[in-house]
């Protein structure tokens, strides 16, 4: 039990994996619901739904989250019932673990008054403490760091300042979440401010922690109380008040499972052209949609990563601080559904022009091939074979023809190997 972003559903992961190690679970599968899923329309429908959940589950780990709702509305008698009776059948009894998670009074509330068999059933009690803003802090730099970027020391403390006042100020705090949130909107303030002027070593600075931290405020409805305070340095000693432990109203917001991936940046020819190119640019400007075709042309991506990229669907860091670029008013979470979308389409075209270099190069050889036989096979009479290092030797290994050689016999340029 505990508050939102506290890791529940991540530990229930991890405890799958640890039972299913110790022999305890036949597989470490772990099948996620919501107690919301679970409800029916009419009756039967709730106990058809935890059937098949359990028949999914079995040998494996069941997380419900939002358990509490399964004690609410006209069928939660119908589903507790169920519930019970299913963890007790002959074919889950010490074979399928169930974890149930919830906000703390709600999960009391279920636990003490819905059903008397459930506290009997569920027997083993984990309660995962709120975070603080110096734990989101840590989580954030940690999350930088794999990104490739560095969150500077100044960075760190506005953000520290501004989301120990968030926490104290407004409802909703999201714990982890509200630092995947930071991260998020940091994302795009740098890009935002390193549109006209690319960095050597990609930073977050405390101008984009104050950007990122205003943001969050806004999203959370703060009346600007803790953007105020985020640049007034590091947070204050005194505890925070715990935020309460009632479910709170989930605020539309940006894609709390956005992830980065992290690529070698570009070589300062390839963030010169980026450069230059927004500042032909009117200023915030940027078309509907970023272009994924032209984020890999002005980056100078490879070939075979671009096709990479587009077959997985993984948008690098580089690729999405460019989109981020080109049209600025877009949310980070848009951009990168915008270039994802985009990868189907621009596939073929990167396969043909692929196929069309494999060909060019096939005859390319072919034709060396036919200067060869002009000169005839090597003294011993074996076949030439290309070489990596360039020219080519026969199959023997005892003669060697340079690209060089060619060149003078032939008169012409011949492409190295």
């Amino acid at each position: 039990v505990g508050s939102p972003g506290t890791g529940k559903t991540t530990v229930a992961r991890v405890l799958a994996r640890m039972l299913h190690a110790l022999g305890a679970l036949a597989s470490d599968t772990v099948v996620e619901v919501t107690g919301h899923d679970l409800q029916g329309s009419y009756v039967g429908q709730t106990k058809d739904k935890l059937n098949d959940l359990f028949r999914k589950a079995t040998g494996g780990l069941l997380f419900i989250d939002e358990a509490y709702s399964l004690g609410q509305g006209h069928f939660s008698t119908e589903a507790m019932e169920q519930l019970i009776a299913l963890c007790t059948a002959k074919e889950h009894l010490h074979k399928t673990c169930v974890v149930l998670a919830g906000y703390t009074k709600a999960m009391d509330k279920m636990m003490t008054s819905t059903n008397e068999g459930m506290a009997s059933r569920f027997k083993e009690r984990l309660e995962f403490p709120d975070w603080d803003a110096s734990d989101c802090v840590a989580a954030l730099a940690k999350s930088c760091r794999k990104a490739g970027v560095t969150l500077l020391p100044d960075a760190a403390q506005v953000v520290e300042s501004g989301l120990a006042n968030l926490r104290a100020a407004t409802k909703g705090w999201a714990n982890a979440r509200d630092a995947v949130t930071t991260h998020e909107f940091l994302f795009k303030a740098r890009a935002k401010r390193t549109r006209h002027a690319p960095e050597d070593a990609p930073t977050f600075t405390a101008q984009d922690a104050a950007q990122a931290i205003a943001a969050l405020e806004r999203l959370r409805g703060g009346g600007g109380k803790a953007g105020h305070a985020a640049g007034a340095g590091p947070a204050s000693s005194t505890p925070s008040p715990p935020p309460s432990s009632d479910p709170p109203p989930l605020p539309p917001g940006p894609d709390p499972t956005f992830t980065f991936q992290y690529f070698e940046p570009p070589k300062a020819k390839a963030r010169q052209r980026v450069a230059e190119k927004a500042a032909e640019e009117e200023p915030g400007g940027g078309g509907d949609e970023p272009s994924l075709e032209q984020a890999i042309a002005d980056l100078g991506i490879d070939l075979d990563k671009a096709i990479l990229m587009c077959e997985t669907k993984e948008i690098p860091l580089e690729v999405l601080s460019h989109g981020q670029g080109q049209v600025p008013s877009m949310e980070p979470s848009e951009v990168k559904a915008s270039l994802k979308a985009q990868c189907a389409q621009l596939l073929g075209g990167l396969l043909d022009v692929r196929a069309e270099r494999e060909r060019q190069k096939t005859e390319e050889e072919e034709r060396i091939q036919a200067k060869l036989l002009a000169i005839g096979k090597c003294p011993m009479g074996f076949a030439w074979l290309k070489c990596d290092s360039g020219g080519w030797r026969c199959a023997g290994g005892s003669h060697h023809v340079s690209d060089e050689q060619l060149k003078r016999e032939f008169g012409e340029e011949v492409p190295a190997s």
